[in-house]
């Protein structure tokens, strides 16, 4: 007897039920990246996992970042006057613009 709610490879060849399988490979694959990079641990004997001090302290910096410099930094890039942030995204901008011709690459 089959059990209810079980996706069998039989219902995933229809189509029906890919979409599942390609989602519930996405996030094995997000979870693993952050267990490598420490961000998050698995909690034993389960399906759940905690953030770590070292994810949590990477997530308010970033927190930080985006709250704080990255409004005033955009900000800048929208003036009229020369700013080390607009000279900088030119050259930037420039150098990839190089780097592309140089390659055959289209931009």
């Amino acid at each position: 007897m089959r059990q209810q709610g079980l996706i069998t490879p039989a219902l995933l060849d229809d189509g029906r039920w890919s979409h599942l399988d390609t989602h519930r490979r996405a996030r094995a694959c997000h979870l693993r990246r952050l267990r490598t990079h420490g961000l998050i641990e698995k909690i034993p004997h389960s399906n759940r996992y905690r953030v770590t001090d070292h994810g949590l302290a990477d997530a308010m910096f970033l927190s930080i970042v985006h709250d704080r410099l990255l409004p005033t930094g955009l900000a800048e890039l929208h003036t009229q006057f020369p700013t080390p942030i607009r000279t900088a995204a030119r050259n930037y901008q420039h150098i990839i613009d190089t780097l592309t011709y140089t390659t055959g690459f289209a931009a």
